[in-house]
């Protein structure tokens, strides 16, 4: 190919180039990394993106080998090392290092960190009438909380706690009390913030999970298996009642079920557990548009006289400036053969015009 041509193919190339990436957003942020904000208030300036509503669930099971397990981290706490204190469970299954939330993220997230922008995300509670603190430790720490990306999710480590019923002297409330006769007092999460979760054997079902909360499932038809519907002594459940699968949401009868594979197992609170339950809504910010942001519509190629020997513009929307597909590539040249006398031993240069910021 000859050498004048090629030299004109590509500094025409670089020209296009520099016109592409110059009407990309130019708000420069030194990474895509995720703040995060707790307790604090979000900063005026910031623009609201979108919001992401997650809804997490954090399980206990006891078993009836003395032992507590969570079985997404894989994590076993023997009763030995609560020292009899229940409140303690919180500490042993959730690590220091906090309970992984997956959150798949918005379409706009994804879209404006692809551009290189900063995001702000405030995390606040979705539940009716309670903040962040109701649920949340470490609110003034917000480091504890980092975010990490993986393709098209954020893994937020979370510090969640677990609440229970408790007396008015702030002891728990739990089955003991309610006369089952086991042998630790498995507690009652709290209304509104959990359910008792219950392992059932019989009629061909094998460890099947049945829920209710502390006091709504106790008139309910919505299927729920409430304490007051299994035999405290035995773990056999009550006739006359239909019962949700939590996992399926598969109806069945509740005759001929039991909480425990057997009496011995329900006797050693096996079967037992507790599910927490953590709606959250993620607001997304991004600094606000139009602050920092260049248009530019023209880009010319001058050689070392100053004349110019080719000229492109770029047509755009005004109300949509960064949208490529409104956006069309013109050559303004009037004699663009005159681009192909090149010389690569001169110095040319190119020259932005119509700028606006």
């Amino acid at each position: 190919m000859n050498r004048r041509i090629y030299t004109r193919l590509i500094i025409l190339g670089i020209m296009m180039v520099v016109l592409l990436l110059i009407f990309i957003p130019t708000t420069v942020r030194a990474s895509s990394d995720i703040e995060v904000i707790l307790n604090d208030d979000v900063d005026p300036k910031l623009e609201e993106l979108t919001v992401k509503m997650h809804y997490e669930v954090i399980q206990a099971w006891h078993h009836s080998d003395k032992r507590w397990s969570n079985e997404k981290l894989g994590i076993f706490v023997p009763d030995s090392k609560l020292g009899g204190d229940i409140q303690q469970l919180e500490r042993y299954l959730i690590p220091d290092t906090g309970y992984p939330f997956d959150v798949p993220l918005p379409y706009e997230v994804i879209q404006a960190m692809n551009q290189g922008k900063k995001i702000s995300m405030k995390v606040e509670s979705a539940h009716p009438g309670y903040k962040l603190e109701h649920v949340m430790n470490y609110l003034d720490q917000p480091e504890k909380y980092p975010v990490t990306i993986s393709g098209n999710s954020m893994r937020i480590m979370m510090h969640p706690f677990f609440n229970y019923e408790t007396a008015p002297d702030g002891s728990l409330i739990g089955h003991m009390d309610a006369n089952f006769d086991i042998n630790l007092n498995i507690p009652f999460a709290k209304q509104m913030f959990g359910m008792n979760t219950y392992s059932v054997f019989g009629n061909g079902l094998n460890a099947r999970p049945m829920a209710s909360s502390f006091a709504s499932g106790i008139n309910s038809d919505k299927g729920e298996l409430h304490f007051s519907r299994i035999d405290p002594k035995t773990g056999v459940i009550k006739p006359s009642y239909m019962l949700k699968i939590t996992n399926t949401g598969q109806m069945v009868p509740s005759a001929g079920l039991r909480v425990g594979a057997s009496e011995g197992v329900f006797n050693n609170a096996g079967g037992f557990g507790l599910s927490f339950q953590y709606p959250l809504n993620f607001r997304f910010f991004v600094e606000g548009e139009g602050k920092s942001d260049i248009v530019m519509r023209a880009l010319e190629l001058i050689d070392e006289d100053g004349k110019v020997i080719e000229s492109f513009r770029r047509n755009i929307d005004p109300a949509d400036p960064f949208n490529q597909s409104k956006q069309t590539l013109v050559r303004t040249s009037t004699s663009p053969v005159g681009a192909s006398t090149l010389d690569p031993e001169k110095t040319y240069k190119l020259r932005a015009t119509d700028i606006k910021f």
